[in-house]
């Protein structure tokens, strides 16, 4: 951020990163729509006790992607309370194929499979990078709240009997004496009429 700032010196917001907020200004922005990449932050403010979500909506991408459609992120109150499993070694380990998997991250196996989009993924089909996600937004003062659908499938041929919706909602101002939350509703849909099993992680 400092090279930023040098490049950049009427960006006040930078200067504000640089210095760890004892410059400049916090961004103007708190909750933000990356629709394209399908990513979704809600965010009360820029304090370093401020609550954020990052959710993903986004479709699989080009390069480094993770079984982890829907998978939510929060901080709150100078604490990571959901995270992921993070990164590995580029190598052909049981870890590395874990911090890949759905479970490795906050959403939904079915029947005990992870997603599976990278069956039918082709790595030179760009199109899917020049269209919005198809995720559902909406930001005002009060509110935050995104949804958006998996429907690739599950498990080793991709089934896609099961549909997951998920929906976030950031109450950033509920009457007292509540503080702010968020509210993840979750609906499993199926196209047949066997049992399934859902998992949820956290």
């Amino acid at each position: 951020m400092e090279r930023a700032v040098e490049i950049y010196p009427d960006r006040r917001d930078f200067l504000w990163a640089a210095s760890r907020g004892e410059k400049g200004e916090p961004p103007a922005e708190r909750s933000f729509a990356f629709d394209y990449a399908g990513y979704y932050i809600m965010r009360s403010g820029w304090r370093d006790r401020a609550l954020w979500a990052l959710f993903d909506g986004g479709p699989f991408g080009y390069a480094h992607q993770h079984e982890d459609k829907l998978n939510l992120l929060v901080h709150a109150y100078g604490k990571l309370l959901l995270t992921e499993a993070g990164d590995y070694a580029y190598d052909t380990s049981e870890m590395r194929r874990y911090v890949l998997s759905t479970r490795g991250h906050n959403t939904i196996r079915v029947d005990g499979m992870d997603q599976n989009r990278r069956l039918a993924f082709d790595r030179h089909d760009l199109t899917n990078l020049r269209v919005r996600a198809g995720a559902t937004w909406a930001s005002d003062s009060e509110h935050d709240q995104v949804s958006a659908i998996y429907d690739e499938g599950y498990g080793p041929q991709a089934d896609r009997s099961v549909i997951h919706r998920r929906r976030v909602v950031f109450n950033k101002q509920p009457p007292a004496p509540l503080s702010p939350f968020f509210l993840v509703e979750d609906l499993l849909s199926a196209d047949d009429d066997g049992p399934h099993e859902f998992q949820l992680l956290w």
